[in-house]
């Protein structure tokens, strides 16, 4: 074989070569522009998501704060925004996966209630929002917390995780501790074991007990009809009124005092109890005077009814001596 032989298959070779390295250097190129497309989609995506997320969230918060529901507009969530949480699965474990898809369906259900005029549908689906996304106290006092300085205080750890992988250039963390409104008074606290303090205007504990996901497991608090009225006040025991409590009526006067038990007055008072001319209990329920509605009744029918309240002892109900009263007029000025 001659000299130019080898000179021609060893240029033969080096062109060879150089295709493979060439034709690997387009393919590593053709892959980064890939990875760096499929980067920007997933930045895409997660964009697109935080604002979803952190604009639902914060109007279906403040939905709770206002009255003229017939005007308020949530944000619009669609099935192909629930869909875009598919592009970044591989991010997420199951539960978070699980989670993220829950909240946002619960959006797109508030959205989609308040668009057919229906609002009781619509609040209902912002109180199960709230379960999912809120610290366990929040949903049962979130009239004492519109004045939180920091909105994330009221975010449960889960809800917070999935902020962090949306927008991770502003991390958001769970703290224990005090929150505070933006005039510097304590709101809430948030203490080991799931255990919660809620404060009132004055800064005078309202409720101090362990929460689960359903509310109160136990502890003492006071707590309020939706309208704010005071509800009940007393002692909890595994999610029941268990202890010393006293319930209230619409009216703010007590309707109930004593010792209960599975949310049942065990021994104790009921006061302002309807009864027939007798001195008995009217109708087979108990029907107690606490609206404009039942005075009302009670004058119409102050013949043949009276007012009176029930001494309860270990379940058995009878008059108080002495407490019935005869005439609506009685009753009214009392």
């Amino acid at each position: 074989m001659t000299s130019s032989t080898y000179i021609g298959l060893y240029l033969a070779v080096l062109t060879i070569e150089a295709t493979i390295i060439l034709a690997y250097f387009i393919y590593r190129l053709e892959r980064n522009n890939e990875k760096r497309a499929e980067i920007e989609e997933i930045k895409r995506v997660k964009r697109t998501l935080f604002v979803l997320l952190e604009n639902g969230i914060h109007r279906a918060v403040k939905s709770k704060y206002v009255n003229d529901w017939e005007t308020f507009d949530f944000i619009r969530i669609t099935d192909n925004h629930i869909g875009m949480i598919a592009a970044i699965g591989h991010l997420l474990s199951e539960e978070e996966f699980l989670y993220f898809n829950k909240i946002m369906e619960t959006l797109k259900d508030i959205a989609d209630h308040e668009k057919n005029g229906d609002p009781w549908d619509a609040k209902r689906s912002v109180d199960k929002l709230l379960r999912l996304i809120t610290v366990p106290v929040y949903p049962m006092y979130y009239f004492y917390m519109k004045s939180l300085s920091n909105f994330d205080d009221i975010m449960s750890k889960e809800a917070i995780q999935i902020f962090n992988l949306l927008d991770v250039s502003n991390k958001r963390t769970f703290t224990n501790g005090v929150k505070y409104s933006s005039k510097g008074k304590k709101v809430f606290e948030i203490l080991p074991d799931n255990r919660y303090k809620v404060y009132d205007e004055s800064e005078n504990i309202i409720c101090d007990a362990l929460f689960d996901e359903n509310g109160i497991v136990e502890g003492k608090a006071k707590i309020f009809h939706e309208e704010g009225f005071l509800e009940y006040e007393g002692c909890f025991n595994a999610g029941k009124r268990s202890g010393q409590g006293v319930e209230y009526l619409l009216n703010g006067k007590k309707g109930k005092e004593g010792d209960w038990q599975e949310d049942q007055l065990v021994n104790g008072i009921i006061y302002d109890v309807k009864l027939d001319i007798s001195g008995e209990i009217l109708g087979n329920t108990i029907q107690q005077i606490e609206s404009t509605s039942d005075l009302y009744e009670l004058k119409r029918c102050s013949s043949e009814m009276m007012v009176g309240d029930l001494q309860v002892a270990d379940g058995t109900r009878t008059v108080v001596e002495g407490s019935i009263m005869k005439k609506a007029s009685e009753f009214l000025k009392a």
